[in-house]
C-alpha cells in the first residue's frame, strides 16, 4: 500500500474511536503518541548508532546510544503526561460572513491536577495547507482559553475540523 493509503486507513480507525463532541477529556484512549519528523530523524540515527557501535565493539558508542534513547523516551514520557488530563471545552461560535475570519474559542481546563502545563499547542486539522499552531501554558489548577481561526472560502454551514493538540515539553 502507498502511504496515502496507511494515512487513510490510520484517520479511518482514529475517527472511529472517537465521537464528535463540545467536550472533551484528554485520557488514555484518546491520546496517540506519533513522532514528528525530528523524532523520526533522531530514531534513525540512533539506529545508525547503535549498528555502528555493534560493528565497531565501541562501548562508549553503546553508552551514548542508550543515554539519548532513555532521554528521548523520558520526554516522551513528560509529553504524554503534559496533555493528560487535560478537558477541552468548545466555545460559543460567532456567525461571520464569507471572507471574514471565524475564531474558534477552545478552553482548556486543568482543574483535576497539581502539574502546571507547558507549551501546549493546538490547531486545527485542515486538509489543505500548514497547520497554524496557537501555544499557552496552562498554570495548575487554571484554565486558559485559546482562540483558533480559519477564513471559510464558501458560504452556509461549515463542519469544525479535528481540532490538534501537542506538546513538545521538555524537549
Amino acid at each position: 500500500p502507498t502511504r496515502s493509503r496507511w494515512r487513510q486507513a490510520w484517520h479511518d480507525w482514529a475517527t472511529r474511536r472517537q465521537t464528535s463532541s463540545a467536550t472533551h477529556q484528554l485520557v488514555q484512549r484518546k491520546l496517540y503518541v506519533l513522532p514528528s519528523k525530528a523524532g523520526s530523524m533522531l530514531a534513525i540515527t540512533l539506529l545508525v548508532l547503535l549498528i555502528a557501535s555493534i560493528n565497531f565493539q565501541l562501548n562508549l558508542g553503546y553508552a551514548l546510544t542508550f543515554l539519548i534513547a532513555g532521554s528521548a523516551l523520558s520526554s516522551l514520557w513528560w509529553g504524554y503526561r503534559n496533555v493528560h488530563g487535560l478537558q477541552l471545552r468548545l466555545g460559543d461560535l460567532q456567525p461571520t460572513f464569507q471572507g471574514d475570519r471565524v475564531t474558534v474559542p477552545v478552553h482548556l481546563h486543568n482543574t483535576l491536577d497539581q502539574r502546571h502545563r507547558h507549551g501546549v499547542s493546538l490547531a486545527m486539522n485542515r486538509t489543505q495547507g500548514a497547520l497554524a499552531w496557537v501555544h499557552t501554558d496552562i498554570p495548575a489548577t487554571h484554565s486558559a482559553t485559546v482562540e483558533l481561526g480559519s477564513v471559510p472560502h464558501q458560504r452556509g454551514w461549515h463542519r469544525l475540523p479535528r481540532i490538534v493538540i501537542e506538546s513538545r515539553f521538555p524537549l
